[in-house]
C-alpha cells in the first residue's frame, strides 16, 4: 500500500512539472505570435 502511494506521487509530481513546462512553452509561443501580428 505504502509502495503505490509513494509512486503515486512521484508520478502525480512529473505530471505536475510537465504541465508547467507545457503551459510555459505555449506562453511563449503566444507571445511570439503577439509579437508577430503587432509588426
Amino acid at each position: 500500500m505504502d509502495k503505490i502511494n509513494l509512486i503515486n506521487r512521484n508520478v502525480i509530481k512529473y505530471l505536475i512539472i510537465f504541465e508547467l513546462c507545457l503551459l510555459s512553452r505555449i506562453m511563449l509561443i503566444i507571445n511570439d505570435i503577439k509579437l508577430l501580428s503587432v509588426k
